[in-house]
């Protein structure tokens, strides 16, 4: 029988505690979104002005959120769940608040 030397954290869950692991999913997180929005900014250059978004927008009614969050995102692939997301109202101006 073989035995593995590496060693994984995640193998020893009471090693951190709830906060630090939701500190380490937040930067992995973070990391994953910066390196898809990178990605999809040298795949525009590469196509010559084509239109790669680097975010995850859902245009959304107010008054049907969930529907049609939900149906939008049957359309996507899993890799842009990993983009920025911007969510967008439909009939509303946008405002950008940081």
């Amino acid at each position: 029988e073989e035995q593995r030397r590496d060693f994984g954290i995640i193998e020893f869950t009471f090693v951190l505690t709830a906060v630090s692991k939701v500190r380490m999913l937040s930067i992995e997180s973070l990391l994953m979104q910066r390196e898809e929005v990178r990605t999809a900014m040298v795949l525009q250059v590469m196509l010559r002005g084509g239109r790669m978004n680097p975010f995850l927008v859902l245009k959304v009614r107010r008054n049907a959120v969930v529907e049609d969050t939900l149906q939008q995102l049957a359309v996507y692939g899993s890799q842009a769940y990993k983009k920025p997301l911007k969510v967008v109202f439909n009939g509303e101006e946008a405002v950008d608040e940081g």
